[in-house]
């Protein structure tokens, strides 16, 4: 004897009622694009590729260039970037006008991209005292200055700082307007070119002048899986570039408006950091360099200088090194 069939209603009832959770799981939202600030340079550029190749997914990273620091950091303030890409100069700077920041991952870090040329006949910093230098005050520029007069026993009451944006510094140098000038790449190796002669080099300050991201610690919470994907897709890019550099180059160089082989010179002594690299910047027992000694040292450095207006906060509370070991785990 057969069982009785169940009434065709309640069964009907059953499988549409299964037909709409699964509808409703199929159309959930991605989640929102992460909206990242970047100002013109080219150690971002490894985003551009993992932005155009989806390197990010789940998440999508929209990419916002800006043309000075001022107008990105003003978005930031406001809300309209969830991620912005700076130094820790400028993390300590944004952190200065009160807003709750943390450093979530290192870029990359200048060993030997940033330095201070001088014309023929000075021969080292010791040689500025009394002299005439160009920097970009209240920029990184300017606490290069700083942090290499420190190292020769120096201050900047010993020189004349004179007020230059970096283009300017190059043709006031050539022009034999100021003694030295503080300058990065590519505009160091072709004042180098020109006939001056570098006497300081970013190689002497280890993972200070470094770029990181950033997010406000309530953004960090509430994105933390998304960030944990974009991280992750600066490390695909990474990989992509050693694994077709000719493709990469190429891609990078127009996204900077550059050509290839300019784009190859402004690399010059920058160091790009993979996830890697930042589980050891981030581990401060390692006893080697790390974000919380540049983090310090950079503080204290600001802080002489009367660069910021309120006391900084110690590393502990602007380093964040969980999301970048989330990205690690696999």
């Amino acid at each position: 004897m057969h069982a009785p069939r169940a009434p065709r209603a309640p069964r009907l009832l059953a499988c549409l009622a299964l037909l709409a959770l699964l509808a409703a799981a199929c159309s959930e939202p991605a989640p929102a694009p992460l909206r990242v600030g970047l100002l013109v340079w080219v150690g971002y550029s490894p985003l551009y590729i993992a932005a155009e190749h989806k390197m990010n997914a789940p998440v999508e990273a929209e990419i916002i260039t800006f043309s000075t620091g001022v107008d990105m950091e003003r978005a930031f303030i406001d809300g309209k970037l969830d991620i912005v890409a700076s130094t820790l100069f400028g993390a300590l700077r944004l952190a200065d006008q009160g807003i709750d920041l943390q450093t979530v991952m290192a870029l990359d870090t200048s060993d030997g991209a940033d330095g201070i040329v001088a014309r023929d006949g000075i021969a080292s910093m010791r040689d500025l005292k009394g002299k005439r230098v160009a920097a970009d005050l209240a920029t990184i520029s300017h606490l290069v200055l700083i942090r290499a007069l420190g190292r020769s026993g120096m201050s900047t009451s010993d020189v004349e700082i004179v007020n230059l944006t970096l283009e300017q510094t190059t043709d006031a140098l050539r022009a034999g307007n100021v003694d030295a000038a503080v300058s990065w790449e590519p505009f160091l190796s072709q004042a180098v070119a020109d006939g001056a002669k570098k006497i300081f080099s970013s190689a002497e300050l280890p993972n200070e002048i470094t770029d990181v991201l950033l997010m406000t610690r309530e953004a960090a919470a509430r994105r933390g899986q998304d960030t944990v994907a974009f991280l992750r897709g600066w490390d695909r890019a990474l990989e992509f570039w050693r694994a077709r550099p000719s493709e990469a180059l190429g891609l990078m160089a127009r996204a900077q408006g550059m050509k290839v082989d300019e784009f190859e010179s402004s690399m010059t002594g920058l160091s790009l950091l993979d996830l890697a690299r930042n589980r050891q910047l981030f581990d401060r027992s390692a006893g080697g360099p790390s974000l919380w000694a540049a983090y310090d040292a950079t503080a204290q450095a600001m802080n002489k200088a009367k660069m910021l207006e309120n006391t900084p906060a110690p590393a502990e509370a602007r380093l964040n090194p969980g999301l970048v070991a989330a990205a690690l785990q696999k």
